[in-house]
C-alpha cells in the first residue's frame, strides 16, 4: 500500500491501540509511522458491515487512510492552526478538514475496492462531524 502511495513509510500492525479498542490506526507524524490495529479494524467492521467478510479491504482501507495523513501536505499547518486556536467549533472544523483530506487521498490509490464499500467507511468515520 505504502508503493501506491509513493512514500516512503514504516507500517506495523498491533492486536490493539493501548487506550482504545475501537481506534483501526494511526499515523504518528513525529516517527513518519502508521500503526494498524487489528482488533479496531475488527470492530470497526463489525459495526460497518455486521460481518469480517469485508475486514482484508476494510484494513486496507483503514491504511489508504493513515497514508492520506502521512502525505498530506497541508498536515503540518492544520495541525499548528488546531493548536492555535480555543474556539472548539473552528477545532471541529480544522479536524474535519484533517479526516477528509485523508480520505480523498485514500480514494485515489484504492482502485481495486469497490467505491461503495470505501464510501461506507468513510461515512462511517466521518459520522462524529454530522
Amino acid at each position: 500500500m505504502a508503493d501506491r502511495a509513493n512514500a516512503d513509510i514504516s507500517i506495523t500492525i498491533e492486536d490493539h491501540h493501548p487506550k482504545s479498542f475501537c481506534i483501526g490506526g494511526m499515523y504518528d507524524e513525529t516517527n513518519h509511522h502508521i500503526t494498524l490495529y487489528k482488533e479496531g479494524i475488527k470492530e470497526q467492521c463489525t459495526q460497518t458491515f455486521k460481518s469480517l467478510d469485508w475486514f482484508l479491504k476494510y484494513a486496507a482501507v483503514i491504511c489508504a487512510h493513515e497514508l492520506g495523513h502521512a502525505t498530506d501536505p497541508m498536515l503540518q499547518s492544520l495541525v499548528h492552526e488546531y493548536d492555535s486556536t480555543e474556539n472548539e467549533h473552528v477545532r471541529k472544523q480544522i479536524l474535519h478538514k484533517i479526516e477528509c483530506n485523508a480520505w480523498d487521498f485514500a480514494q485515489t490509490i484504492l482502485t481495486d475496492i469497490h467505491p461503495q464499500i470505501i464510501r461506507d467507511i468513510r461515512l462511517q468515520s466521518l459520522a462524529m462531524f454530522n
